[in-house]
């Protein structure tokens, strides 16, 4: 219960960001879909798909913003004086990070779709909509893994960096490449351990001179269990180091 009203109040307080975001988003689109054919060809779509890099880094800025603020102001002491627990703060912070990350992501790629270019009808009637379905779930599973990834990482590396007086930056900075490199060396060792589960199985498809190519793309759940467990231990560990940091 804790959880999800933190996690609502950190989705109001995002809003007053995210939503001029979407409307900017959409305008822009707007604006240059109405520069085609004054500007070189290609040129708006492009510059278009380069707003996509905003809308890819606005999760990580989000968050660290949203703790830094709440560091400033000593908010989070007044939320850990409750019975929430660290790791909730977190979880919470990074929970509305996320959703309001998919908001924006359909926004940027509805917007594209719209003003700039939609499917290939022909290939469309030759894809099954089950496949097509699997493959944007499948985009969407790896997107979620990538981000909330870093977003574990640049958090955790946060408050690690506000536990030290000076030079609380490069300490973070420092967090953040040894979380990664304990990522990439225990993770595949750890994958072993859950060998037992099952792969996933997902239909994919790939288009060649107007064929389309059904396959089957196989996800080893072993490794994606140890990376969720190595996560889930860097939120705790940054969930109890903040609230070590707030009783000093």
């Amino acid at each position: 219960m804790n959880f999800l009203r933190l996690f609502r109040k950190e989705l109001r307080g995002s809003s007053a960001v995210a939503w001029p975001l979407v409307a900017g988003i959409v305008l822009l689109d707007a604006l240059l879909r109405s520069r085609m054919g004054i500007w070189r060809e290609g040129l708006p779509a492009a510059v278009s798909a380069a707003a996509s890099l905003v809308v890819a880094a606005w999760p990580i800025g989000a968050l660290l913003y949203s703790m830094q603020a709440e560091w400033a102001t000593n908010s989070v002491q007044l939320l850990l004086s409750l019975p929430v627990r660290g790791a909730t703060v977190c979880a919470a912070k990074l929970a509305s990070v996320v959703a309001w990350s998919y908001v924006l992501a359909n926004a940027r790629g509805l917007s594209f779709w719209l003003f700039f270019g939609r499917p290939d009808p022909r290939l469309s009637a030759r894809v099954p909509i089950s496949v097509a379905v699997n493959a944007g779930l499948q985009i969407a599973a790896v997107w979620t893994a990538f981000m909330v990834t870093v977003l574990v990482l640049a958090q955790c590396s946060f408050v690690v960096g506000r536990t030290v007086p000076r030079w609380w930056g490069l300490t973070a900075a420092a967090a953040f490449i040894v979380q990664g490199w304990l990522l990439v060396r225990l993770v595949p060792v750890m994958s072993r351990l859950f060998q037992w589960l099952p792969d996933l199985r997902v239909g994919t498809w790939s288009s060649s001179a107007d064929v389309v190519i059904l396959d089957t793309l196989t996800l080893d759940s072993g490794f994606l269990a140890a990376l969720a467990v190595m996560l889930g231990g860097f939120l705790v560990l940054g969930g109890l180091l903040l609230e070590g940091e707030m009783e000093v």
